[in-house]
């Protein structure tokens, strides 16, 4: 075996092995659950900035709590690369779901470096996108875009906590939120982001590149009606919730 390969085995190996250490980042004991701005992001954060400041990057947090690393070397074209993927998760998610793509652009920056690519790269590392917390994805992604919509700040999660104060438990500023947005000096963005559907393992393929995404659409709904006995009350007197 040559030695780029074998290098390229360990390098894979590696990041197989972060993604596991991140996955220990929970909130449930035995399984990985991680929703937005919880103390296992805090833990997940820690580890990535410790990452960030090695390869040399400055690191930064906004105020929807986006983790950002820079890579600004010298030289550099006008405009930066984007790279990242989400931090947060489902309950009882799998161990690459989002955090696959913030460490393997961990290695992009790694490799730009050793290959002396005069390219300034950002990785983001979003706050959220699964919606898990309040009940609305994308909550990261929508800052960096410009589009948070600000009345999202009065949402409550499960247990009456607003999102707002969420955001200032956790020691940010949603009042600072617009300022995430991206400015125009990007050549572009990349998510590297493990398939969660079979079409890559039936056709024997490692990678491909996505065409389209799936949107979602939540709709919510409430049935109203009156309980009854079904073999002694007529039609007519029914109230049934679904009738």
């Amino acid at each position: 075996m040559t030695e780029p390969a074998e290098q390229g085995i360990r390098a894979a190996a590696d990041v197989i092995a972060e993604c596991r250490l991140l996955a220990a980042m929970s909130e449930e004991p035995g399984r990985t659950t991680r929703r937005f701005l919880t103390q296992p992001v805090v833990d997940v954060h820690t580890h990535l900035r410790q990452r960030m400041e090695e390869l040399g990057m400055s690191v930064s947090m906004d105020a929807i709590g986006n983790l950002h690393g820079l890579w600004q070397p010298e030289n550099a074209k006008p405009k930066r690369l984007l790279l990242g993927s989400h931090i947060d998760t489902v309950p009882n998610a799998g161990a690459f779901d989002g955090v696959l793509g913030v460490i393997l652009a961990l290695e992009w920056v790694r490799i730009a470096q050793e290959l002396q690519i005069p390219r300034a790269i950002e990785i983001i590392a979003f706050s959220e996108e699964e919606g898990v917390r309040y009940a609305v994805p994308f909550l990261g992604s929508r800052a960096i875009a410009g589009i948070f919509d600000l009345k999202m700040l009065a949402y409550e999660d499960a247990e009456g906590v607003r999102m707002e104060d969420a955001i200032r438990s956790f020691g940010l500023d949603p009042g600072k939120i617009a300022e995430a947005a991206v400015d125009d000096g990007m050549i572009g963005y990349i998510e590297i982001h493990i398939e969660q559907g079979p079409v890559l393992e039936a056709e024997g393929l490692s990678l491909a590149v996505v065409e389209g995404i799936v949107g979602q659409s939540r709709l919510g709904f409430r049935f109203t009606g009156q309980a009854n006995h079904a073999g002694t009350t007529p039609m007519h007197l029914r109230r049934d919730a679904l009738g």
